[in-house]
């Protein structure tokens, strides 16, 4: 499959467990336990058909697995990872073959419903190109987790914290975004699987719980003054850190899921 065939398949936004798994390295197996705890959702249709995933969902799984493999839970690193909002909100769409390759800034062409494409890549984007490196950006997402206790969600410091047995994600409420939005069953938050209609306000949409059946369920914890100093305290002398570069696993999985590179085991 060339380069343009790849780009306007991709477009179409429905991907097989075996193209997730060749992009993330997610099995199957975890891709269905995923969705059994409401991680993330296939494309509705009929029962009898093949499970399939949006490029949403795709990138989603690209950041659990670094997680899972270094050791935690689906469970655990898919709600991190749901968690993350900047990542889905912004990331997201930053690190996308589609916006790197066409500029929405252009006249849209209403005939090919394309807009025009851009006559020279920005820096950003040119992880796309076939020959190039997989390099880090001071600017990247990164996920950490100090100490196998404290969870660090992008540069907005601590986000909350696991749980002793490193079984459970509990998110600190205050470092919870103001437009998140959920409904609270026997003291849990829960929130829906889809990416752009959990927030608010505009422009992430409008959240009704009533759109996804599927809501994942959320500890919810106020830390005490306690808690924040042990968490500083570890992050200025750490014995343990746990560091996710997001953004580089979301343009290494976009590069396979594409054909720009194989996997490793290819």
């Amino acid at each position: 499959m060339d380069f343009d065939d790849a780009l306007f398949w991709y477009r179409q936004d429905c991907f097989t467990a075996e193209d997730v798994t060749r992009a993330t390295g997610l099995s199957e197996r975890s891709q269905r336990e995923l969705l059994k705890l409401g991680i993330i959702s296939a494309v509705p249709q009929a029962k009898t058909k093949a499970r399939l995933l949006t490029s949403r969902m795709m990138k989603r799984a690209a950041v659990i697995a670094p997680l899972n493999k270094s050791g935690l839970s689906l469970q655990v690193a898919g709600k991190i990872v749901a968690a993350a909002v900047m990542l889905e909100d912004f990331y997201f769409d930053v690190i996308d073959p589609w916006n790197a390759v066409f500029d929405a800034a252009g006249p849209f062409d209403h005939t090919t419903g394309l807009f025009p494409r851009r006559t020279q890549l920005r820096d950003f984007d040119k992880w796309i190109e076939p020959d190039a490196p997989k390099e880090t950006d001071t600017l990247d997402y990164r996920i950490l987790i100090i100490d196998m206790r404290f969870v660090v969600i992008g540069r907005l410091g601590v986000s909350g914290e696991l749980t002793p047995d490193l079984t459970d994600f509990i998110w600190w409420d205050n470092a919870m975004d103001d437009h998140v939005k959920g409904r609270v069953k026997d003291g849990m938050l829960q929130l829906s699987v889809r990416g752009t209609n959990d927030h608010w306000p505009v422009p992430f949409g409008t959240f009704d719980v009533t759109d996804d059946p599927k809501m994942i369920p959320f500890m919810i914890k106020t830390p005490t003054s306690k808690d924040e100093e042990k968490a500083a305290q570890a992050g200025d002398n750490p014995v343990s850190m746990l560091t996710i570069n997001a953004s580089l696993s979301l343009r290494i999985a976009l590069r396979r899921l594409l054909y720009i590179e194989k996997p490793p085991d290819a």
